[in-house]
């Protein structure tokens, strides 16, 4: 085997191992829904779907209004809402 083939080889395999890694790190936006979750939850709020899917509209880059409002709208006190969105 030639070196120019070794190091395409060498190469393929660490692209590999990377792509690998990569796949089995855990999302960080996902730890985001949690924590916004997590909070609500040690406030002694029910967390069910509506709070979830609230949560999950934080993740997006403009999505802290919609959260915020969606929480407010099922009787979540503003001041934890605004805070719970933004751990998202």
């Amino acid at each position: 085997m030639t070196s120019t083939a070794r190091r395409t080889v060498r190469g393929l395999a660490v692209l590999a191992l990377a792509g690998g890694i990569a796949l089995t790190a855990p999302a960080p936006a996902q730890a985001g829904v949690l924590d916004c979750t997590g909070y609500l939850s040690d406030r002694k709020y029910i967390v069910g779907p509506s709070v979830y899917l609230a949560c999950e509209e934080a993740q997006d880059w403009d999505g802290h209004l919609r959260c915020f409002d969606r929480l407010v709208s099922i009787r979540v006190h503003p001041a934890h809402a605004d805070e719970a969105c933004h751990l998202v």
